[in-house]
């Protein structure tokens, strides 16, 4: 699975949740416990509502935490997505693929060329990373 920017985001949403939980439960006279319970569950949007801040510095930071919580649960989503599409475009080799469709009874010989040409096309950009 790729990264690209992913682990940093990671990184830091776990650093926001431990920070966020140690303002709150100084601001909100919380246990650091309940602290981190209230930051995990505002950062993963479950929202409980056991534990809520009271104060407005509470509120800022709850507003931090969800966006935080959208951003990564999005690009995690998104990564997991790329990760089994890149993975299902693999099952099947080059040559093989090439083929198939040379072999394919489904096609005139022009719409085969066409296949080809298109696949030929896919694989240059995949070399030269042009997309």
């Amino acid at each position: 699975m790729r990264a690209n920017g992913l682990i940093y985001l990671l990184i830091f949403a776990v650093l926001g949740i431990i920070v966020s939980a140690l303002i709150v439960s100084y601001v909100e006279k919380l246990s650091y416990f309940n602290g981190l319970w209230w930051a995990f569950v505002t950062a993963t949007t479950v929202g409980y509502g056991d534990v809520y801040p009271h104060t407005f510095i509470g509120r800022i930071i709850a507003i931090f935490l969800i966006l935080i919580g959208m951003g990564t649960f999005g690009m995690i989503t998104g990564a997991i997505t790329s990760y089994f599409l890149n993975r299902q475009t693999d099952l099947i080799p080059d040559d093989d693929l090439d083929e198939y469709v040379l072999n394919s009874q489904n096609y005139t010989d022009t719409e085969k060329q066409e296949i080809i040409t298109f696949i030929q096309f896919i694989r240059n950009k995949r070399k030269n990373k042009l997309y």
